[in-house]
């Protein structure tokens, strides 16, 4: 992990350190095991040559540091509701930019749209992990865990965990 301290606020690659490269994985084909009732089924991780998607891998593997390319690939698979797809995306891009604290915020609502809460609360965890200074990041958190916690269970914990 760099030492570099970057502000909270930014959305930019322009604001960041990018000096590491980071080698973009292609979208990977799940094992063949999965059904076709499975919403990651090898459908989500196909990527035809001629889709835009593929175009937007195809250029960030050969600039990973391309912002705006990220942001229209993250559009396009989360309107595509490709649950693999979009995490592969997600995953990705976030391990390129760990402190745009925003892309959490998404990812983590992404998240809890397909899977659920639990899964939501993984990825704000995670997110927590990687900018645990972002106020704006640990505020999202508590209303996510206000909003989706019994009274009780809150009564209960006392304190919110990360």
């Amino acid at each position: 992990m760099a030492d570099t301290v970057v502000a909270e606020g930014m959305d930019s690659p322009n604001q960041m350190d990018t000096s590491s490269t980071l080698a973009v994985p292609a979208p990977a084909e799940p094992e063949d095991s999965t059904s076709v009732d499975d919403p990651t089924s090898i459908e989500d991780a196909t990527v035809s040559a001629e889709t835009p998607e593929a175009q937007f891998w195809a250029t960030l593997k050969e600039n990973p540091s391309d912002f705006d390319t990220w942001v229209k690939l993250l559009q396009i698979v989360e309107q595509q509701d490709k649950t693999f797809a979009a995490r592969e995306a997600f995953d990705a891009f976030l391990q390129q930019f760990p402190y745009c604290y925003g892309y959490w915020k998404k990812y983590a609502d992404y998240e809890q749209r397909q899977s659920g809460n639990e899964t939501a609360k993984e990825v704000y965890r995670r997110g927590l992990t990687a900018v645990p200074l972002s106020v704006d990041l640990w505020l999202q958190y508590a209303t996510f865990i206000e909003q989706t916690s019994k009274s009780s269970d809150l009564e209960k914990v006392g304190e919110v965990q990360a």
